[in-house]
């Protein structure tokens, strides 16, 4: 942790006249000069978190930017950061608020899923699931974005679908377990089928490959076909405010007969 200069030239002097005025006196010193340094680092953060929140809040795109990226990891942010803004559109006409808050749900997607390099698809993970910490409905913006990047689930998931790293990636960031566990409806797209088809079933290891059982096993068991879960927490804790949105159409998926070499060599815009 920095220190303060003005902190940094008190403990210099109390080290200085440490000889006279005893060790009991310099450690209570120093134990109060490291938590005085400790509360103005606090309040810096805070105050750059405040300021990252409203930054994000006029201009989703900026959530991309390393001034404000940093806390996008941060669950309370992030859950906090959506229900500003929800109670922001309350003031706005019903379709007014929903067409705002739709473009503004799609600009943040947008600029916190990125991804132009195999290398930075560890970063594409840790955004995913930043937004469906937020627990704010994203899944639609996710598809949709994730699509718009050629990202396909082999890409972003591939130890859970025991599919090759592709070159450059090191695979490490949220799995699909993970993703699952805040929204398990991500489980159409990640075995490539409509998001209005039917949920999917549990087969045999005859009819169904063990990744498929196993993905279906786990969105099963943290809810299923359940539009609720990643819904805003309406608890007293929490008191989570859902953001408006206009109708969606229907979003198409990566078609699960892709072929896998195909997969490997168009997508991410056919990297160097």
């Amino acid at each position: 942790m920095p220190v303060d200069p003005v902190i940094r030239g008190m403990m210099d002097t109390l080290d200085d006249h440490a000889p006279e005025i005893g060790s009991g006196a310099y450690n209570e010193l120093g134990l109060k000069l490291v938590a005085l340094n400790e509360s103005i680092e606090g309040k810096q953060t805070d105050a750059r978190r405040k300021l990252a929140k409203e930054m994000i809040l006029e201009k989703p795109l900026c959530i991309s930017t390393c001034a404000v990226y940093e806390f996008t990891h941060d669950p309370c942010f992030m859950t906090n950061l959506v229900r500003s803004k929800a109670l922001s559109l309350q003031g706005y006409s019903q379709e007014c608020a929903a067409a705002m808050g739709g473009e503004w749900k799609m600009q943040l997607t947008t600029g916190l899923l990125e991804c132009d390099s195999p290398k930075l698809l560890i970063r594409l993970r840790l955004g995913v699931l930043s937004l469906l910490v937020a627990r704010s409905g994203f899944l639609p913006q996710i598809v949709k974005r994730l699509n718009e990047l050629n990202v396909t689930p082999r890409m972003l998931c591939p130890r859970d679908l025991q599919r090759p790293l592709l070159e450059g990636d090191c695979g490490r960031g949220p799995t699909a377990q993970e993703f699952l566990c805040y929204e398990p409806r991500l489980l159409r797209w990640l075995l490539g089928r409509d998001p209005l088809s039917p949920w999917p079933t549990l087969g045999t290891a005859d009819t169904q490959p063990r990744t498929e059982r196993w993905l279906i096993r786990r969105a099963n068991r943290q809810g299923g076909d359940n539009p609720t879960i990643n819904a805003p927490c309406r608890c007293p804790r929490c008191l989570g405010v859902e953001i408006p949105t206009l109708p969606e159409e229907p979003v198409s998926l990566t078609p699960s007969e892709y072929d896998e070499a195909e997969d490997m060599d168009q997508s991410l815009s056919d990297v160097e």
